[in-house]
């Protein structure tokens, strides 16, 4: 994760039926969410977020492609993808997979949206 004068994508699922809140993330917002990531254990296991109500996770996308999605103490690494998957295609597994039992990067990616963004506090 190495922050770009590119633009960093980041959202929250929050909402069922309207859009979800989406922002840009800058890079001395990269540099911490990287010294997290860089910091929390593997995991083997990975569960995708499950439809329901009210808050269901972050995400984080990086300019090339690759992206993280934090839910439930656990984030997931999808690496950019070379080619586009046929619509029918399931979804590719993780990369890589850790562990975030105090939520930190799930955390530190919430506070980076704007002020005024609906995101939870948790």
């Amino acid at each position: 994760m190495e922050p770009h004068s590119e633009l960093w994508q980041a959202g929250a699922w929050v909402y069922s039926g309207r859009p979800d809140p989406r922002w840009t993330v800058h890079a001395p917002g990269v540099v911490e969410l990287t010294a997290v990531w860089d910091q929390l254990p593997a995991l083997t296991e990975w569960n995708e977020p499950m439809p329901r109500l009210g808050y269901r996770g972050c995400w984080l996308e990086s300019p090339d492609g690759g992206r993280w999605i934090a839910h439930d103490r656990a984030i997931a690494f999808y690496a950019p993808q070379a080619d586009a998957a046929p619509a029918h295609a399931q979804r590719p597994r993780p990369t890589e997979v850790r562990r975030d039992d105090d939520r930190a990067f799930e955390r530190a990616l919430l506070a980076t949206a704007p002020a005024g963004t609906p995101v939870p506090l948790l």
